[in-house]
Order: C-alpha cells, then structure tokens, then sequence
C-alpha cells in the first residue's frame, strides 16, 4: 500500500507537463521529472529509511508523549497537523 503514493505521485504531473504549451520538450522534461522522482524514491528508501530504523534504540518516545503531540498540532493544524506529528 506505501507504493500506492508513490505511483500516484509519478502519474499525477504527468499531464500537466505534457500539456504545458510553455514547454519547448515536454517529453524531456517529463523524463526529468520522472527520473527525479524515482531518484529521490531510491534514495529515501535505500539510505534515509534504513538510518531511521538503525538509530530506532536511540529514539525511543513514551507514548503519552505521542498522543501529546497528536492532540497539541491537531489542535493547531487540524487533521494535517496530527500527520505531521
């Protein structure tokens, strides 16, 4: 289910930039986005994720901290604020 976002994400731009009359090559730029994307996907999931979970002993949280902040940046975002959190 992860990926679902991430596929959404690669397909959603793509009519807009192929569309775009401003754009002298919107296949080049298109082949841009994309790689950029799929750049920054491999990167986050091979490097950024695998740090994340190695350093998971160092941060450890009580879970009434958690819901603390879930219920203190709902308050303030709303329901972005308790994703965020």
């Amino acid at each position: 289910v992860p990926e679902v976002g991430a596929i959404v994400a690669l397909i959603l731009p793509a009519p807009v930039i192929l569309f775009d009359s401003r754009l002298e090559s919107p296949g080049m730029t298109l082949f841009v986005a994309t790689l950029a994307q799929l750049g920054l996907k491999f990167v986050f999931a091979n490097v950024v994720e695998v740090k994340l979970v190695e350093a998971d002993q160092l941060m450890k949280m009580h879970p009434v901290v958690i819901l603390m902040a879930v219920t203190f940046f709902g308050f303030i975002w709303g329901p972005t604020g308790m994703l965020l959190a």
